[in-house]
């Protein structure tokens, strides 16, 4: 399963995990919705990550994922 990570850099920890879902899709618009406190974590990492652990390099992980206008946005409160 392929993800994105929205994590805090210090002090670490996950903030957010959007899973992609598998398949063929044709311009698709997918959103996931989270909040950082004000002050809690100065400085985001995103990262585009997957769960599966491929025992040897004979059977990795293989794909193609095209994602087109991807963006955060800050949402006024």
């Amino acid at each position: 399963q392929l993800f994105w990570s929205i994590r805090c850099a210090d002090p670490a920890g996950e903030i957010a995990r959007f899973n992609i879902p598998e398949g063929t899709f044709n311009r698709r618009q997918l959103s996931l919705d989270f909040a950082i406190g004000l002050g809690a974590c100065p400085m985001q990492v995103l990262r585009l990550e997957t769960a599966a652990i491929a025992e040897s390099w004979r059977f990795r992980y293989v794909g193609t994922l095209v994602m087109h206008k991807l963006s955060i946005e800050r949402v006024s409160s």
